[in-house]
Parts: structure tokens; C-alpha cells; sequence
């Protein structure tokens, strides 16, 4: 949106590598918002949070670039990021309006009257716009660090193991035997084998016994 404003009503600036710049408009026909340059940076930024829509971050852009107050810090998600850079302890903190302030102090500390054109080096920096026309790789983004899981045992439960016990009946009964007889006979008769060993059987043999000779008497 700035640089659509800036390409529409602001002066050529100069072009390098092709690209054109322009300055942002000046502004024109209402005494009130120019007389905001006059006013002190909190004075500022208080006037313009009077309006509909205009937060802090917004009403400290227009200080910024409009009313020449060069040492206003405008924050956002990448101020607040590179401000954890330098100040570790807002980590664990909020964007509120406590740190807001505490960021724009901190910066002017460091970077003296001109700390809002400074920060705005920064914040360029870190666009990936910007980075790709320097060459610098943006780094991946971090994942979140989640508790691993510790692998359980599972223990083996013990195996049962049942034996089977085969059963023999040493006798037969009567009708038991007389059915096998029957159903042997029948597959006999029909020429079927069922697999089943034939027993024979076998009758004793008997060996001649040689007649004793009788001593004769002397």
C-alpha cells in the first residue's frame, strides 16, 4: 500500500537496477495533522489513537514517515521478534502495552535520535523480499519441541500349553467290532481301499520233536 501511495503522488527519487523510487507524499491542506510535527513523540501517537482503526503501531508509522518524529519505534510481529534478540527476557512475555514501551526505550537507548530509521533497517532485513536479493538464505522455522514418548516393555505373557492325552481301550466291545467287520466287508466288496493295515493271522509253527533214543543196556 506504501509503495502504490509513494508511485502515485510522491517525487521520483532516483532508479537503481531497474527499479524506481519515490518519495512519500507530502502532506497537504489540513493545518491539525500538520501540526502534529510540533507536538512531542506521546503527544503524537495519543492524537492519532483517537481515530477509528488506529492502533499504536499505526499511529507510530504515521509519526514516523509523515510527522518527522525520527525516533519513534513502530512494533510489530518483526520488531517483536528481533527485539527478543536483544532482549531475551520478553520471551516469556506478551506484546502488551507495557513491552511496547519498553521496546521503543530500549531502542532509542541504543540507537540515539535516529532509532526509528534504524529499526527500519532491521525490519528490512529480515523480509525475505530482501533477503533473496542479498543471497541470504532464510532459515527454516523452528518446529515445536515435543516430549518424546519412552517406549514401554511389553512383557510376554506366559504361554499355556495343553497337553493331549491319546486315550486306548485295550477291548472292544461286541458291537463295536462287529461294525468294523461290516464296514471292511463292504469296502471289500466295493473295491475301495480305505487305508486301512490288515492284520494277519499266523498260526504257531510247530517243530517235530526227534524221538529220544533209548540207551541201550550193557
Amino acid at each position: 500500500m506504501l509503495d502504490a501511495l509513494c508511485e502515485r503522488y510522491g517525487d521520483v527519487l532516483g532508479e537503481t537496477n531497474g527499479r524506481r523510487f519515490h518519495a512519500f507524499p507530502t502532506l497537504q491542506g489540513d493545518g491539525w495533522l500538520v501540526g502534529l510535527r510540533s507536538l512531542p513523540r506521546d503527544e503524537v501517537q495519543k492524537e492519532l489513537l483517537a481515530f477509528m482503526g488506529v492502533g499504536k503501531k499505526v499511529a507510530d508509522c504515521i509519526g514516523l514517515f509523515s510527522l518527522d518524529k525520527f525516533d519513534i519505534i513502530p512494533v510489530d510481529t518483526h520488531v517483536w521478534q528481533i527485539a527478543q534478540t536483544y532482549m531475551p527476557h520478553l520471551r516469556a512475555k506478551r506484546l502488551n502495552d507495557q513491552a511496547y514501551q519498553e521496546i521503543g526505550d530500549f531502542f532509542r537507548k541504543l540507537l540515539g535520535g535516529y532509532a526509528g530509521w534504524a529499526h527500519t533497517l532491521m525490519f528490512a532485513a529480515e523480509l525475505a523480499v530482501f533477503k533473496a536479493e542479498a543471497g541470504v538464505a532464510s532459515p527454516a522455522p523452528k518446529r515445536p519441541v515435543t516430549a518424546s514418548k519412552k517406549p514401554t516393555k511389553k512383557t510376554a505373557k506366559p504361554t499355556q500349553t495343553v497337553k493331549k492325552t491319546e486315550t486306548t481301550q485295550s477291548a472292544t466291545s461286541p458291537t463295536d467290532s462287529n461294525t468294523s467287520a461290516s464296514d471292511a466287508n463292504a469296502s471289500d466288496a466295493a473295491g475301495v481301499d480305505d487305508g486301512a493295515v490288515k492284520q494277519e493271522t499266523l498260526e504257531p509253527v510247530v517243530e517235530p520233536t526227534r524221538p529220544a533214543r533209548k540207551r541201550a543196556r550193557r
